[in-house]
């Protein structure tokens, strides 16, 4: 596909008719807009789909690890203050 969009926007904020708040706002959901599709086309191929599987493991795996750090902490701080009581 050839995404000649990018500098539509532009054309729009110089000829006045959109503002620089609109712009900015416009401009974001269109680099939004693109990565999601980039991402939906790179998951029709099965490299892709390897890909994306494997990030989502990995910030499943991130999200596992804090709470058990956090208990890890918790604990290690208890055992410490048993040890001081004694």
């Amino acid at each position: 596909m050839n995404w000649t969009l990018s500098g539509e926007p532009a054309k729009f904020r110089g000829k006045g008719l959109v503002g620089d708040e609109d712009f900015t706002r416009y401009n974001s959901v269109l680099e939004t807009t693109r990565a999601k599709l980039a991402q939906v086309m790179e998951s029709e191929t099965a490299e892709g789909r390897a890909r994306i599987e494997q990030a989502q493991a990995a910030q499943l795996q991130l999200r596992r690890a804090k709470p058990l750090s956090i208990r890890w902490r918790s604990r290690s701080q208890q055992s410490e203050k048993r040890a001081q009581n004694c």
